[in-house]
Formats: structure tokens, C-alpha cells, sequence
């Protein structure tokens, strides 16, 4: 692979628009989530494909998200019965047509009917593997969420990786480089989402492998009325100096409810189109998952991630 160490090191313009090349524009990632929480930390890990389809209005486009990989708990598949059972159902939802604005945020589901009509057969290949009472409350919790488009569209409004990776970062930056917006982000179950005031500031110049980069920090907005919940985020966005896609994404959200939780968001290209070297990864060479470490890990998470 080519490496980037003599890379020149150039000025960013301070207005970013993503420059999406024909005919297609599609790039694929390691997708690793952790959740910090008691009584061990529970990592979630795939790969995922974006792609442009089209823009269908002045200010939205499409985009299609398909999980290319099987996804691995712990570095395990799904072990527990209830986990499968999610895991199986949970495909109903892929590919995933989504519409983003202009600004590179994210909007909502686009393609509804598409994943109605995928239902019939998801629940009869389901029913042909599983049987029973919780079988069919879940099944039927699902269905009830897919053929309701407004929550449908709150499911994935609430996505960890949707939410942070289709952030509004495309926009003029001006000369202080710096943007502040307000953002509400549903980190607390069965709570309202979280208001955050988000501070994001675009570097002045590519670093050493010849990428945009772009810091993001954010803090809950206390007031009176609401519950505070110590609420943070952090997150670098690497871009690529010709398309502005996003090369690498590492993401931070920490809050408290009685106990510390901690969500940590780590995606990287894994195409040939990567201008990074490998990058290592909790002592990984990269983000392919495809061959997992079988050791003993958490169960039962699985249910609760997909549940919709």
C-alpha cells in the first residue's frame, strides 16, 4: 500500500462540500462500537457499505447503508437464542436508503415500502427457525415499529454510528474556522433527548497523511426544567482532501444516570480507495471482522441493540 510519510502539507479551504465523483460514489467500513457499562464493556463490530444513489431534491440525496459483513458481539457471533432471534430480524432493515441533507446530516428513511415488503419474507423465514410466546411479542413489536414510518424514522434518529457518521460537517466554516449549533441527542432510555450545545472547528491544514480533519466537542445545555445527566461528546472526523468523504470517524459520548456509561464509535475505510496507512486498532491490523476470535464474552445485548 502507498504510504503518505512525505505527504506536503497544504491549506484547507474553510467551506467543505462533499464532491461525490461519477458514476458512483461508494466507500466501505470497520464499523466498532464499545458500550462502557456494568459489569463489562460490550463491543459490537461489522462492516458497512455507503453509497450516493442520487440527489432528489436542491438540498437532499440518497444513500444506501448495507451491512457487508455478519455482525460479532464480544468477537462472537450471536450466542443466546433471544439474540439470534434479533440479530435474524433486524435484516429487515438493510439495505437502509437514507436521506441526508446537503450539510452531510441526517434526515430520514427513504426507503419504507421497501422494508414493509421485505417483512413478509423476514417473518416467515424467522417463524421457520423460532417458535413460541416471546417469538411472536417480538415479531409483532417489530412489525408494529415498520409499518409506523414515524417511528421507524425515531429508531435510526437514535443510531449511534447514523447519528454521528451523517453529521452536518459540510458547511463554511468562515474564517474563525469554527462553527457552534445545538443538537439533541437520545442517549438516556425512556427520557427525552438530550440538548448539546456542539462546538466543531476545522484545522486550518491536512495533516502528515495529507487528510481534513475536523474536531468536534460538545456538552449538555443544563437548564431548570430538565434532568441533568453530565452529558459529553467528542468526536475527529478525517476527510479526504479531494472528495471530503470521510476517511476515519472517532467518536466519544459519555453521561451519567445514576451510573457512568461511556459509547465509543471507531470507523475506518477499509476499501483501496483509503488514503491512510493500516491504522491498529485495540491491537487489531485493521477492521476486517470476517474471521472472529472465538473467546467468552457478554451475551444477551444483542436483543436489546436491534430491538425496534
Amino acid at each position: 500500500m502507498e504510504t503518505f510519510n512525505n505527504t506536503a502539507i497544504v491549506a484547507v479551504p474553510t467551506s467543505l462540500n462533499l464532491k461525490l465523483n461519477p458514476p458512483f460514489f461508494s466507500r466501505s467500513y470497520g464499523v466498532l462500537l464499545t458500550f462502557s457499562a456494568k459489569p463489562e464493556d460490550i463491543s459490537i463490530k461489522y462492516e458497512t457499505q455507503i453509497s450516493y444513489l442520487k440527489t432528489i431534491e436542491d438540498n437532499k440525496r440518497l444513500f444506501k447503508i448495507d451491512r457487508i459483513s455478519e455482525v460479532y458481539i464480544n468477537d462472537l457471533p450471536p450466542g443466546r437464542t433471544a439474540d439470534q432471534l434479533a440479530y435474524e430480524t433486524g435484516k429487515v432493515f438493510y439495505p437502509l436508503i437514507v436521506e441526508v441533507a446537503f450539510d452531510g446530516s441526517y434526515i430520514g428513511i427513504n426507503n419504507h415500502q421497501e422494508i414493509k415488503q421485505r417483512w413478509i419474507l423476514v417473518k416467515q423465514n424467522v417463524l421457520s427457525y423460532f417458535s413460541g410466546d416471546e417469538v411472536n411479542e417480538y415479531l409483532s413489536q417489530t412489525e408494529n415499529t415498520i409499518y409506523d414510518e414515524f417511528a421507524l424514522d425515531i429508531c435510526f434518529q437514535t443510531d449511534f454510528f447514523i447519528n454521528t457518521f451523517f453529521s452536518p460537517i459540510y458547511q463554511n466554516y468562515g474564517e474563525s474556522r469554527t462553527l457552534i449549533r445545538n443538537s439533541f441527542l437520545s442517549l438516556v432510555a425512556q427520557m427525552p433527548p438530550i440538548e448539546m450545545e456542539i462546538n466543531t472547528q476545522l484545522a486550518a491544514e491536512t495533516n502528515h497523511y495529507g487528510a481534513m480533519e475536523i474536531e468536534q466537542n460538545g456538552k449538555e445545555i443544563v437548564n431548570d426544567e430538565n434532568l441533568s445527566f453530565n452529558a459529553i461528546y467528542s468526536a475527529n472526523f478525517v476527510l479526504d482532501i479531494k472528495t471530503r468523504s470521510i476517511e476515519s470517524l472517532l467518536a466519544n459520548y459519555q453521561w451519567q444516570d445514576g451510573e457512568k456509561h461511556e459509547v465509543d464509535i471507531k470507523v475506518f475505510r477499509i476499501d483501496e480507495g483509503q488514503i491512510h496507512q493500516q491504522q491498529n486498532i485495540d491491537g487489531a491490523d485493521n477492521l476486517i471482522f470476517l474471521d472472529p476470535v472465538y473467546n467468552e464474552g457478554k451475551k444477551g445485548f444483542f436483543k436489546n441493540l436491534f430491538k425496534k
